[in-house]
């Protein structure tokens, strides 16, 4: 399944509205992280983003909707 067709179901999934809600994402530089920040953050939540690779999270980061919404912690817990 594409990030796209993911994208699509998960956004007609999500029953209840996520605007303005805080959700932290764990892993967002690919596959199932990333499709849940991009139809999370299409869908006003608030994110937090962790994982260990800071020049990725930087690219997703700024590819999400409204990138100054969301906040990203890199590094090893």
């Amino acid at each position: 399944m594409t990030h796209a067709a993911l994208d699509e179901q998960m956004t007609a999934d999500v029953s209840r509205d996520l605007k303005g809600k805080r959700l932290l994402i764990t892993g967002p530089t690919r596959g199932l992280g990333q499709s849940c920040a991009e139809a999370f953050a299409k869908q006003g939540a608030r994110l937090l983003l962790t994982g260990r690779t800071a020049e990725r999270h930087t690219q997703i980061h700024a590819a999400l909707d409204h990138p100054a919404d969301h906040h990203v912690f890199s590094g090893v817990l």
